[in-house]
C-alpha cells in the first residue's frame, strides 16, 4: 500500500518482494519521520566529497511488533541490520525510489517501547569503504577510472557514468578505500561535477552536466503545499523529486 503516495519497505524475510508481514510499514510511520539526504557534504569550500544516502525514519511500535526481544511478534529473529530497505513516491502515476539501501541503526525509544526509530544507507553506504588496488592506466577520462574502481569492487546495481571531460595523463590508487578514491575524481573533474547513488544506480555527472541534461536545464516539477488537505493532485503533498540541477537537496516527508 501507499499512504498519500508514499511507501516505505523493509525486506524482514529477505525474498525481494516486501509482501510479508510487516514489511510495508507505510501506515506505521510517524508523522514527519522520514528524512532522505544525499549528494555532497555541505561543510566544504574546496572539495566535493560525495556522502553515502542516508534515510531516518520512525515507526509507531505501539504493540512492540518491531521490538526484536518480542517472541510473539511476526518478525522474531529478523529485525537485524543489514535488511533491505526501499522507499518510494509515486507522483502523477509515476513512482520513483527515493532510496534503496540497508537497514544501519535502529532503537526502540519511549516509555513503553512505543516508538522504532531507525537509519538506512542507501548502495553506496558499505562498498564505499572497501579498499581497492589497481593497475597503472593511461589517458583516461575521469568517468571510465569511476568504472574501474566500481569493478574492482564488485558493484552489483546499475550505473550511469559520464565519461567526464578530464583526461588524466596516468591513473592507479593502492590501498585506497572506494569512497575516497571516486571523490578524488570528482574533485579531480571539478564544480559542479558529482556521484551519487540513485534508486539502486551509482550515478557520476561530470562538470558539464548543468549546461546539458535536460533536468538541470528544464524544470522537473513545482514544490507547493495544497490547502486544505485533499483538494487538489496529491492530496496535501505534491512535488516531484527534483527542479533544475539535481540531487543536491534533503527531502522530508
Amino acid at each position: 500500500m501507499t499512504v498519500r503516495g508514499h511507501q516505505l519497505a523493509i525486506d524482514w524475510s529477505q525474498q525481494g518482494t516486501y509482501a510479508n508481514a510487516l514489511e510495508d510499514v507505510s501506515s506505521y510511520v510517524l508523522d514527519g519521520e522520514i528524512e532522505i539526504a544525499w549528494g555532497r557534504k555541505t561543510d566544504s569550500e574546496v572539495t566535493l566529497d560525495t556522502t553515502s544516502g542516508t534515510m531516518t525514519f520512525a515507526l509507531d511500535n505501539g504493540n512492540q511488533q518491531f521490538s526484536p526481544e518480542n517472541g510473539s511478534s511476526s518478525i522474531t529473529g529478523k529485525v537485524l541490520p543489514g535488511r533491505v530497505v526501499r522507499y518510494q513516491v509515486t507522483n502523477s502515476g509515476t513512482t520513483y525510489t527515493l532510496l534503496s539501501g540497508v537497514l544501519d541503526t535502529f532503537e526502540i525509544e519511549g516509555d513503553i517501547t512505543t516508538e522504532f526509530s531507525a537509519s538506512a544507507l542507501d548502495g553506496w553506504g558499505r562498498p564505499g569503504g572497501k579498499t581497492i588496488s589497481s593497475s597503472l592506466h593511461q589517458g583516461l577520462r575521469t568517468g571510465t577510472a569511476i568504472g574501474f574502481i566500481l569493478d574492482h569492487i564488485g558493484w552489483e546495481g546499475d550505473r550511469d557514468l559520464d565519461p567526464g571531460a578530464t583526461v588524466m595523463p596516468w591513473w592507479w590508487e593502492e590501498g585506497t578505500d572506494a569512497a575516497t578514491a571516486i571523490n578524488k575524481l570528482v574533485n579531480s573533474e571539478g564544480p559542479p561535477a558529482i556521484a551519487y547513488v540513485e534508486g539502486g544506480t551509482f550515478v557520476f555527472r561530470d562538470r558539464h552536466h548543468r549546461l546539458f541534461d535536460t533536468r538541470s536545464v528544464t524544470s522537473q516539477g513545482l514544490f507547493t503545499h495544497i490547502i486544505p488537505a485533499g483538494s487538489g493532485p496529491g492530496g496535501d503533498e505534491q512535488y516531484r523529486l527534483r527542479a533544475y540541477h539535481g540531487p543536491e537537496y534533503q527531502a522530508a516527508r
